[in-house]
């Protein structure tokens, strides 16, 4: 059961990298498409066109978070430390895009020479002028699970440049934005009838 009301903060590349490989194999060997979605204790199954919106909100959830991020850091002069993943390709295209601000700090592969996933896992640091330049260039797509690039895939290591209260307030704003996308989600779906893809379902723990 997903809960709108706990946010994420992507931080440690390991679970990183766990979480695209889990997804991906669930993903594709599971009949339905499906997400369980549980609005101030009423719970819903969402299959269809309501489960494509609901994961659009989810990729617009992790880049409005990313962008608040990179805003919420004042200097412009900071070496922002930042981890992200991707196969060795994708990896080289992303660095020659964004060459100037931009610093690998280490690249570690989990692959393919002990599995069959070419993935690199790589922490760098970025300025903020370049970083708030990768996120204006992103868009919801980029944070699909199926179609994820680099740029998507990237998250801000522990870093003191954003205080408790600014992460405080990023959250409230971003868990504000997936609850009213929720809800627009089920309202639209049931005025739909069956084909609005929403299913009420018993809430489980």
């Amino acid at each position: 059961m997903v809960s709108i009301s706990k946010i994420v903060v992507p931080s440690i590349c390991v679970l990183i990298v766990a979480g695209i490989i889990s997804f991906f194999i669930v993903y594709n060997f599971y009949p339905q498409k499906h997400a369980n979605v549980n609005l101030y204790g009423v719970c819903y199954e969402l299959v269809g066109s309501a489960y494509q919106k609901y994961t659009n909100l989810a990729a617009q959830k992790e880049l409005t978070m990313l962008r608040l991020q990179s805003y919420a850091i004042k200097s412009p002069d900071l070496s922002i430390p930042i981890v992200f993943t991707g196969s060795r390709e994708q990896i080289t295209s992303f660095l020659n895009k964004y060459t100037s601000g931009l610093y690998i700090v280490s690249n570690e592969g989990i692959g393919p020479s002990f599995t069959n996933i070419d993935m690199q896992i790589v922490k760098a640091i970025v300025t903020k002028p370049t970083l708030q330049k990768i996120t204006s260039d992103l868009t919801i797509d980029d944070f699909n699970p199926l179609k994820k690039t680099v740029g998507g895939s990237i998250g801000l290591q522990s870093t003191a440049y954003i205080s408790s209260g600014q992460e405080e307030k990023i959250m409230m704003y971003v868990d504000e934005l997936v609850q009213n996308g929720v809800k627009k989600i089920i309202a639209d779906g049931e005025k739909q009838g069956e084909v609005g893809g929403v299913k009420p379902r018993e809430c489980r723990n």
